[in-house]
C-alpha cells in the first residue's frame, strides 16, 4: 500500500486527455491512496491443478483498491499508468491504448461507429475500473456529518 502524489493537468496536445505535469508548469496537486486488494498470481499459483516447477505461468495481475484523495479527471487511470501499469482495458492511458476516434463535436454524424464490431467481444477491452463503494455527505444537510453509502459488487 502507499500513496501516489503526481500532479496532473489537461493535456496540451489532446483535448480529451490529461497528463502528468509539475505544479511549477501548471499541474494541479493530485493524490491517490492505493493498496493491493487481491493478488491473483499468488492466489492461483498454489491452487493450479497439475502445475509443476517447470510449468510456465501466465501473469494474471492484481486488483487494487484505490482511494482518490483529490478528484481530478482521469486521476486513477493516469496515476496507475504513471507508476508502471495502466488499468486493464484503458484505451487512453493503459498498456495497449487504441487510437482515439475523433472529436464528437465536429464528427460527421452520418458516419456512426459500431463500437462492438470495432473492439470485438474481447473482455480485456472493457475498462476494469469500478466504484465498489461510494461514501458521500448527505445532500439534505451536508454539515451534520451524516453520510450516504452505496456499495456494488464488481461486474466481472
Amino acid at each position: 500500500e502507499g500513496n501516489i502524489d503526481i500532479p496532473l493537468a489537461p493535456s496540451r496536445t489532446e483535448r480529451i486527455k490529461w497528463e502528468v505535469l509539475p505544479v511549477a508548469e501548471g499541474g494541479k496537486e493530485c493524490k491517490t491512496f492505493w493498496k493491493v486488494y487481491e493478488d491473483m498470481d499468488k492466489s492461483s499459483s498454489s491452487n493450479e491443478e497439475g502445475a509443476t516447477e517447470n510449468t510456465p505461468t501466465v501473469a494474471k495481475g492484481i486488483t487494487l483498491e484505490l482511494h482518490p484523495i483529490t478528484g481530478r479527471t482521469h486521476q486513477l487511470r493516469l496515476h496507475c499508468a504513471a507508476i508502471g501499469s495502466g488499468i486493464v482495458g484503458d484505451s487512453l492511458y493503459g498498456d495497449s491504448p487504441i487510437a482515439w476516434l475523433g472529436d464528437h463535436s465536429t464528427k460527421n454524424h452520418d458516419q456512426e461507429i459500431d463500437v462492438i464490431s470495432t473492439l470485438g467481444n474481447d473482455i480485456s477491452k472493457t475498462l476494469r475500473l469500478h466504484a465498489h463503494k461510494l461514501l458521500i455527505p448527505h445532500p439534505s444537510n451536508p454539515d451534520n456529518g451524516e453520510k450516504l453509502e452505496f456499495e456494488s459488487a464488481k461486474p466481472w
